[in-house]
């Protein structure tokens, strides 16, 4: 009776193993193709051309807020090349992220050295539907102008005492920016190079920038400016000597000369 039994039962097993490694693969086969079908459409997803909306915001005063988000929109690949649909959301966030550094340059540009920026990208419900992007600048403190110097080595030479009164004055400062001016960078940038351009018309023809330094001051929130400049030496307008002409006269040409010869050097009176 027992063996009996057992064997039955060994019929039974030798039935219901094959059955259940059938339903086995047959279940996981399934599973498997559908992930797969799954995993295919995600993909063909991401790499299809997308469309977007995109938001530009800043923190700050309302004047803060409209002069970086409008500088940031000229200079925005999210927003100039809109209509250029990037490929998928992996390019879409690829031109997130390239925002993400201009928004960084763009801040530290108008003195916000302690400014971030973010973004984040709301996916779409479907792929015939727009993404969203936001790009958020915080702008933080804005730092100012601290010690603005300006130097010379070596010290310019004068000019003898008959012609210093017709040199144009030699700055020993800055103009255009003064302690506590916001440290925008075009501005600084612009002053430390007018400087050659006013030496070059009192007399040093010669004279270039030798070396600038900036640095941050993290607690006061200021920006230090330095350069130095190498006048040159002091020069002197020269004759003029008229060759190779032959229908106008050298006398007519010497005529047209807009200066003297003798006084200090001027690119302003070279281009009258």
């Amino acid at each position: 009776m027992i063996l009996k039994s057992m064997k039955s039962l060994h019929k039974f097993y030798c039935f219901a193993i094959p059955l259940l490694c059938l339903v086995q693969l047959t279940g996981c086969g399934l599973i498997r193709e559908a992930a797969d079908q799954k995993e295919a459409e995600d993909i063909a997803f991401e790499s299809d051309p997308v469309t977007y909306d995109v938001e530009i915001t800043a923190e700050g005063s309302s004047e803060e807020q409209n002069a970086l988000c409008t500088s940031m929109k000229a200079h925005s690949q999210l927003v100039v090349l809109r209509e250029r649909k990037p490929d998928g959301l992996v390019g879409l966030n690829r031109r997130a992220s390239a925002d993400q550094k201009t928004a960084l340059k763009l801040l530290r540009s108008q003195g916000y050295y302690d400014g971030k920026a973010e973004f984040d990208i709301e996916e779409p419900a479907s792929p015939d539907m727009p993404a969203k992007v936001t790009l958020r600048l915080l702008p933080g403190p804005r730092y100012g102008i601290g010690n603005a110097t300006l130097a010379y080595s070596p010290s310019p030479d004068g000019f003898p005492q008959d012609k210093a009164s017709q040199a144009g004055d030699i700055p020993d400062a800055f103009d255009h920016i003064k302690k506590g001016d916001p440290a925008v960078a075009d501005n600084v940038l612009a002053t430390v190079n007018a400087v050659p351009e006013k030496l070059r018309n009192s007399g040093y023809p010669a004279v270039r920038l030798s070396s600038t330094r900036y640095t941050l001051n993290s607690q006061s929130k200021e920006l230090n400016a330095s350069a130095v400049y190498n006048p040159g030496p002091p020069a002197l307008m020269g004759d003029v000597i008229v060759q190779g002409t032959k229908d106008v006269s050298p006398a007519y040409i010497k005529k047209l000369v807009t200066w003297k010869n003798g006084q200090p050097w001027s690119d302003k009176t070279l281009g009258e």
